[in-house]
């Protein structure tokens, strides 16, 4: 979900998903770091999970944080 503008083939199949299937979206962007490019609000509303990562975090730091959220789903 990064960027202003998140792509919109990833936004219809979150939109799509919605109802059947829990929905997991990530930033990673440095541009939340001041607020300046919020989420999507379709997108949050629709996600079962919202993880915000910080931005320039290492690829291993950001795996880590979406198996947390994936793991708190499988025990809901």
């Amino acid at each position: 979900m990064d960027g202003p503008d998140p792509d919109s083939g990833t936004c219809w199949e979150c939109g799509y998903a919605y109802r059947k299937k829990p929905v997991v979206i990530f930033r990673t962007d440095f541009r939340i770091e001041g607020g300046i490019a919020p989420y999507n609000l379709m997108l949050t509303e629709s996600a079962t999970k919202v993880v915000t990562v910080q931005p320039f975090s290492s690829s291993d730091a950001v795996a880590q944080q979406i198996n947390h959220a994936l793991l708190e789903l499988t025990n809901q």
